[in-house]
């Protein structure tokens, strides 16, 4: 066994770093959209398609999401829903929960 833990815990401190650089990377990343989104919508660009010089396309587009459904969204939706019946919100709320679908997988955790 040691000769897979060895190797296995270089494997995880080797990705430990590069994600903390990839972090970094994200971050500025992030704040060059913020700075295109800004030129974009003060000049009206929503989209408008540009080409680069080294022939790529970007096109800027306005896009919508929604929330996750979360516990407590879940919850206060269905409260707000069945306002005269709040054990009618709590029984569909705990059958709901019921019938998520549990998937087991096996994990390493160093500490």
């Amino acid at each position: 066994m040691q000769e897979y833990i060895q190797p296995w815990i270089q494997l995880e401190e080797e990705i430990q770093r590069k994600q903390k650089e990839l972090d970094g990377l994200r971050r500025e990343k992030n704040l060059l959209e913020q700075k295109m989104y800004v030129y974009v919508k003060d000049h009206q660009w929503v989209n408008k398609q540009i080409k680069t010089t080294s022939g790529k396309k970007f096109i800027f587009r306005e896009r919508s999401s929604f929330q996750p459904i979360t516990h407590k969204f879940l919850k206060e939706v269905l409260e707000k829903y069945f306002t005269s019946f709040p054990a009618k919100a709590q029984q569909l709320y705990d059958y709901i929960l019921e019938q998520r679908m549990s998937k087991k997988y096996f994990e390493i955790e160093k500490k």
